[in-house]
């Protein structure tokens, strides 16, 4: 298998990280970090799904996601 590429996406709560071939070369894995907040609790958001079959589809997600719950 080649090397594999993560993508790191940042928005203003956070940041997004895709990477490809966690299963098999094929697939992407998605991962969305959150910021801490004022009084240093991290948040979370619980993903319905974390593997994609491609890279678009997985950030089109996490885009959704994020603007479902106003943390884009």
């Amino acid at each position: 298998m080649s090397n594999p590429r993560t993508y790191k996406y940042k928005f203003k709560n956070g940041i997004i990280t895709v990477s490809r071939g966690v299963r098999t070369k094929f697939d992407w894995f998605l991962k969305i970090d959150l910021i801490e907040d004022n009084e240093g609790n991290k948040r979370l958001i619980g993903l319905d799904q974390n593997t994609f079959l491609t890279k678009k589809k997985s950030l089109e997600y996490a885009n959704k996601l994020l603007a479902k719950y106003n943390l884009n």
